[in-house]
Parts: C-alpha cells; sequence; structure tokens
C-alpha cells in the first residue's frame, strides 16, 4: 500500500498464565492487573497509544492493543470468552501469541486456534508472532544475573526451543521461525527484539 499504516491493532492471546497481560503492561507502560495464581484478563482489554518500547519504526505509530483472556482456564470459562476472542482474533493486523519457554505442553493452544480458525479453515490475514515468555525458567534455570542473559547452557537450548515451538504452531498458524522470539517480563530480556518484529508489520505494508 502506499500510505503509511498509522494505527495497527495487535491483539494478543495465550494460555492463561503464560503472561500476556505482564507482556502488555511492560510494552506500553500500563499496570492492567496481573496475578500469578488466578486469571485476571475476564475479557478483552484495550488500550491505544504508543509502545514504550519502540525501535525508529515504529516510534510515530500508534498501537491498538487488545489483550484477551488466556485460553484452558476452564471449559466453562473458554466457553464464555470465545465470542470476543473470535472476535479479536479476525479482526486484527498482528497476532502475538505468548506461550511459556518452560513446556512441552501446547495442546491447549493448538485446541484453541483450532477452534478459532473454524478447524483450519478461516485464517486471518494478520502478521502472526510468537513469543517464548519465561525464558530466564529454561532447563538448568541458571540465567545469569549479573549480564541479565541466559547462561550459556540456556542459550544452547534456546534454538532447540525454538524448532519445538515451530513444529508445534506451524500446522496450525503462518508462523515464520524468525518470528518466534525468546524473552522474559520479569528480566526485561529480549523485549525489544520483540517490538522491532512486532514492527515488521508496518514495513510490510509500506
Amino acid at each position: 500500500m502506499s500510505n503509511q499504516v498509522n494505527v495497527i491493532k495487535l491483539a494478543i492471546f495465550g494460555q492463561t498464565g503464560s503472561g500476556k497481560t505482564s507482556l502488555s503492561n511492560i510494552l506500553f507502560g500500563l499496570n492492567w492487573q496481573t496475578d500469578n495464581a488466578v486469571s485476571c484478563t475476564q475479557e478483552v482489554h484495550q488500550h491505544e497509544g504508543k509502545l514504550a518500547l519502540f525501535s525508529n519504526r515504529t516510534s510515530n505509530l500508534t498501537w491498538q492493543l487488545l489483550d484477551t483472556p488466556g485460553v484452558g482456564e476452564s471449559e466453562v470459562a473458554d466457553e464464555e470468552h470465545f465470542q470476543s476472542v473470535y472476535s479479536a482474533f479476525h479482526s486484527t493486523d498482528v497476532i502475538l501469541w505468548v506461550v511459556q519457554a518452560d513446556t512441552r505442553a501446547f495442546a491447549e493452544d493448538q485446541k484453541a486456534i483450532l477452534k478459532l480458525t473454524d478447524d483450519l479453515q478461516k485464517l486471518p490475514n494478520a502478521h502472526f508472532v510468537l513469543a517464548l515468555n519465561q525464558i530466564d525458567r529454561i532447563y538448568p534455570e541458571d540465567w545469569d544475573e549479573d549480564k541479565n542473559v541466559p547462561s550459556h547452557e540456556q542459550f544452547s537450548l534456546i534454538p532447540e526451543k525454538i524448532n519445538l515451538v515451530y513444529e508445534r504452531f506451524h500446522p496450525y498458524i503462518p508462523v515464520c521461525r524468525q518470528d518466534i522470539l525468546p524473552c522474559s517480563v520479569l528480566k526485561n530480556y529480549g523485549l525489544q527484539n520483540l517490538v522491532n518484529i512486532l514492527s515488521n508489520y508496518q514495513q510490510q505494508e509500506s
């Protein structure tokens, strides 16, 4: 398109407890409620504004953020939230799916995507990005606190983790391997790289 996109709609999805709202807070400088024990996001939260963390490509852009209820809380909750989550999934420019880096259990994500895409028959025309949150918790959980980076052993395992997530998600959504980003909201790690990947949507549309 010839005109620059001025407002980009970004919707965040993932299992309950994956860190979607915490990621929303740090990306946009918000203070939405989070809780490690119970799910706080019971409806689609919306915010419009600039990214608190931005690259030169995103500094002049306004983003419309949709933070959706987490999937897998319970069958009842998933059913109650479905229509609003479905609407967000099919009306956005960028889909950011958040997963916990220290798990191999992605069945709930896959089940949710199948339902959101009508068994893969209805995929939105969106830029897909996967955030591997809590990368500091991957084995052997020996984060380099001094440098605030993964330890040597953790770093060596990250490509394997990215490959695993790609294999689990690519049959369901058209995500590219380079759009799977390790990060940690708790450690404030990898977030600028995530913003750069999110901003690729603007590059593609310009």
